[in-house]
C-alpha cells in the first residue's frame, strides 16, 4: 500500500533501518554504521524525503506487520 506521508513515517523509518543494517553491517565497521545511520536515515531526513512530492513510498505488509518497503523516485527526486 503507498503511505499517507507521514502518516506512516515510523513504519518506514523502523523498516528501513533494519534492512540497511541487516544488509550492510557486516561490511562496515560498528562506528561507520552509527555515523552513516546519524546523518543519511535521520528521522528529519526521512521527513524531507517522505514530504518530496517526487518520491513515493510503498509498505508491504501482513497481519500488521510491515515485511517490507519500497521508494520510488522521479524527477528532480532521482538522484542516480
Amino acid at each position: 500500500m503507498q503511505i499517507s506521508k507521514s502518516k506512516d513515517i515510523a513504519k518506514i523509518q523502523k523498516i528501513r533501518l533494519k534492512t540497511f543494517v541487516e544488509t550492510f553491517s557486516f561490511q562496515n565497521t560498528e562506528e561507520d554504521m552509527k555515523n552513516y545511520l546519524e546523518e543519511k536515515f535521520s528521522l528529519e531526513q526521512l521527513t524531507t524525503e517522505v514530504d518530496n512530492p517526487e518520491s513515493f513510498f510503498y509498505l508491504l505488509e501482513e497481519d500488521n506487520e510491515v515485511l517490507g518497503y519500497l521508494k520510488l523516485n522521479i524527477g528532480k527526486a532521482q538522484t542516480e
